[in-house]
């Protein structure tokens, strides 16, 4: 029994340990990623830390004993599983941040760039990026550049 008792506070720890890590997830950036994988280090842990909760649990003889263990494990799982998808979604939240993030940004060398517009736009050039705007040209509503930087 003390057994049982132990991988649920186990459990319990973890658990509370990946919800606090996933509120301090910051949003993008190198502390983005190490935030992740230690997340997905954490939920390996858990997902072991349950394996182990719910093998106790079939080795404990009372019923009524095994069916409380058993509903809390159910629990466990449930809440389990929304943390892998709440990490899930975060990962691809953060990635498509980054990505649409990284196309207002240049690189060097010469870059096509493609802008559909709904009304009139004016271009300009901040001052902190050096660039140069060549082949403008309007069609259909688009307009099509490329930036040499």
């Amino acid at each position: 029994m003390a057994d049982i008792n132990y991988w649920d506070d186990s459990l319990q720890t973890e658990l509370t340990s990946v919800t606090t890590l996933l509120k301090s997830l910051p949003p993008s950036g190198p502390p983005r990623e190490s935030g992740l994988l230690a997340l997905d280090t954490k939920l390996s842990r858990l997902s072991n830390i349950s394996k182990s909760y719910k093998m106790e649990t079939r080795l404990i003889k009372d019923n009524a004993t095994r069916r409380l263990h058993e509903d809390k494990h159910e629990g466990y799982e449930k809440t389990i599983k929304g943390l892998v998808s709440e990490v899930k979604w975060r990962r691809t939240e953060g990635d498509k941040k980054e990505l649409f993030g990284g196309a207002n940004k240049v690189s060097l060398g010469k870059q096509l760039v493609e802008l559909r517009v709904e009304q009139p736009v004016e271009l300009r050039v901040e001052q902190r990026v050096e660039q140069r705007v060549e082949q403008l040209t309007e069609r259909d509503g688009t307009i099509h550049f490329a930036l040499v930087v």
